[in-house]
């Protein structure tokens, strides 16, 4: 992932090529691949751009959340994959003594351990080893950590650094207006 910068972006699930139009429009020289869970893209930038700040300031209908990846770990389901992560955040060097941070996973697909796990034990873990202190409340930092079945989705973030927007487009039809189903024009 050397020489580009990486985010995942979670979009209104059925709406990523809608999504994907809106990044090109705003960054045209970008790649944008979808993950196998819908309402997921993976965006890779050219080193000179910073997705986050561009899409900050831009008005966005599709967009919602937005997470800079500094790794992606091949894991298995068992709870032996916590500590594979756990290492992989250590590699990264980016959790020093006196800082603030905290743990947020979201998990997708069948493992031995939930989301809340992940959270709770990286967090212990990493507390110790670096120095930094864990708050809930008010981090200075963010440990990234995306679960899409087999692959972690890794970043340590800047709190400012991850985008949060709200998602203006849910549904294709307004009540009422959605086009009958073949199964409807049978009856």
């Amino acid at each position: 992932m050397s020489g580009k910068n990486v985010y995942l972006v979670t979009v209104s699930a059925g709406f990523e090529t809608e999504a994907k139009r809106e990044i090109k429009r705003l960054i045209p020289n970008v790649k944008i691949h979808s993950l196998f869970f819908k309402g997921n893209l993976l965006v890779e930038c050219p080193q000179s751009v910073d997705l986050s700040a561009t899409v900050r300031k831009a008005e966005t209908k599709y967009i919602g959340r937005i997470f800079p990846i500094e790794k992606i770990v091949k894991i298995s389901k068992s709870k032996k994959s916590l500590m594979q992560i756990y290492e992989e955040i250590l590699r990264l060097d980016k959790l020093h003594e006196g800082e603030t941070f905290v743990v947020r996973c979201r998990r997708r697909g069948s493992h031995d351990f939930t989301s809340q796990d992940v959270e709770r034990e990286l967090g212990a873990l990493l507390e110790k080893a670096s120095g930094a202190s864990v708050d809930l409340k008010n981090p200075v930092k963010v440990v990234i950590v995306q679960i899409f079945q087999d692959q972690a989705f890794i970043g340590v973030s800047r709190t400012d650094e991850i985008i949060i927007k709200e998602i203006k487009v849910f549904k294709k039809y307004k009540s009422g207006e959605r086009p009958l189903t073949r199964a409807e024009h049978k009856i």
